[in-house]
């Protein structure tokens, strides 16, 4: 039997219980040569981002038939005839889940499989050019990203966050939190702002701690010098040993103070306030889809 397409129906001449006869409706019969081998010219679509949902996936060509197989990345996949010309192929999410160019087949039962077709599947990735900066407390820090297609164009939306933010900062990106790196390399800034230190109300004390023991030792200076000048004075002096022993006393206090800083007139910043000082690893996480790209920024806070 000669290639090509025929009708088939069925005639009944008699009919049921002598009644008549009469012909179905007609259904079409593709008849391939023997190891006939079909060929592939479009697909559409021809590409895809990967992580993105499962789809539908159009092969047109010549020599299908309905028993013909699609094979995705050497994976056969289900399939739906259409014509001589066209298959549809479900393509799972799971096949398109990393980037790279996966071939795609048809073959017919006992015949070889056509020549492969390319199907890509686009990627992206995420990189800092400027991985560290140095800031006071209260400047900001900028960090310059790139996000470029890689394996082709990459159409979908891609959105960025932070993590591992110190205490007292805030994130944003410039031009946006979300773009579409397209077909060439998308450059966004991440800004850090962090909080400056306030000024102390009170004496700054290096140590920690007000300097109890000096304080201590003025004191009994103090009590020991006015005992000793009371001894040799007359009874009228000692009369007035409570009012004199109160003056050294706060002397004594006055002097501690003047000494541990109290009377500087420069302003001292509380490092308890603000955004604490130290080095911090911020993860930049870029997201599309099913699909996360990570770089890893500095932050050094002084």
């Amino acid at each position: 039997m000669n290639q090509g397409t025929i009708s088939i129906s069925v005639t009944d001449p008699l009919g049921i219980n002598n009644g008549g006869g009469g012909t179905s409706s007609s259904l079409p019969l593709t008849i391939l040569p023997t190891n006939a081998q079909p060929t592939i010219g479009l697909l559409v679509p021809d590409m895809a981002a990967a992580g993105g949902p499962s789809f539908t996936l159009q092969i047109i060509g010549a020599g299908f038939g309905p028993s013909s197989i699609v094979t995705f990345g050497s994976k056969v996949v289900s399939s739906a005839y259409v014509n001589p010309a066209t298959l549809e192929a479900s393509i799972p999410a799971s096949a398109i889940a990393v980037a790279g160019t996966p071939m795609v087949t048809v073959a017919n039962p006992g015949g070889s499989p056509s020549a492969g077709s390319p199907f890509t599947v686009a990627d992206y990735t995420v990189t800092a050019p400027t991985a560290s900066a140095i800031v006071n407390a209260g400047h900001p820090a900028v960090f310059n990203l790139a996000v470029a297609p890689s394996n082709g164009a990459y159409s979908n939306a891609v959105t960025f966050t932070v993590a591992g933010l110190p205490a007292f900062t805030t994130a944003s990106f410039t031009p946006s939190a979300t773009i579409t790196p397209g077909a060439i390399s998308q450059s966004v800034t991440l800004t850090i702002t962090t909080t400056p230190h306030t000024t102390a109300t009170a004496p700054y004390y290096p140590g920690g701690e007000p300097p109890v023991l000096l304080l201590l030792c003025l004191v009994g200076m103090a009590i020991a010098m006015a005992w000793l000048m009371l001894r040799s004075a007359g009874r009228r002096v000692r009369g007035l040993a409570p009012q004199f022993l109160l003056a050294l006393l706060l002397v004594a206090a006055a002097s501690l103070v003047a000494c541990a800083g109290g009377g500087s007139t420069s302003p001292q910043l509380n490092p308890a306030t603000g955004t604490p000082a130290g080095t911090y690893p911020i993860i930049v996480t870029a997201t599309s889809g099913g699909v996360s790209h990570s770089t890893t920024v500095t932050l050094t806070v002084m």
